[in-house]
């Protein structure tokens, strides 16, 4: 039951993440507006971290289990982008290698200032 109940307010959070990603005028995904109500819900003392964290632990550590429809639909449909496979294999590989390059960079512009900080 516990379980239920945690799931049910997370499920509460993105569901009106949902809503709210709809009405307004500018575009912001939901899971986006549904992360920064979760953090703004915890910060504030409205939820407490216990009354979710077994439900959030679970749905993090079998994260890879939510994509295993989309990959299939993937392979499913992949005649409708068979043409553009290069193109988008490319920009994927480019992607990667800039996200993990400017995450490696800042990780240690960061270090570096904690570190100054400290002496």
């Amino acid at each position: 039951m516990k379980i239920l109940k945690q799931l049910t307010i997370i499920f509460t959070i993105y569901i009106a993440s949902d809503i709210i990603a709809k009405y307004i005028p500018f575009g912001i995904p939901s899971s986006v507006i549904g992360l920064l109500a979760i953090l703004t819900l915890l910060k504030s003392g409205v939820i407490k971290e216990s009354a979710i964290k077994e439900s959030a632990t679970f749905i993090t550590n079998n994260m890879a289990m939510f994509f295993i429809p989309v990959c299939l639909k993937i392979f499913e449909d992949f005649i409708l982008f068979e043409d553009q496979f290069i193109p988008i294999l490319i920009i994927v590989l480019i992607t990667i290698i800039v996200t993990f390059l400017s995450s490696t960079y800042i990780t240690i512009l960061v270090q570096r200032m904690i570190n100054r900080k400290k002496i």
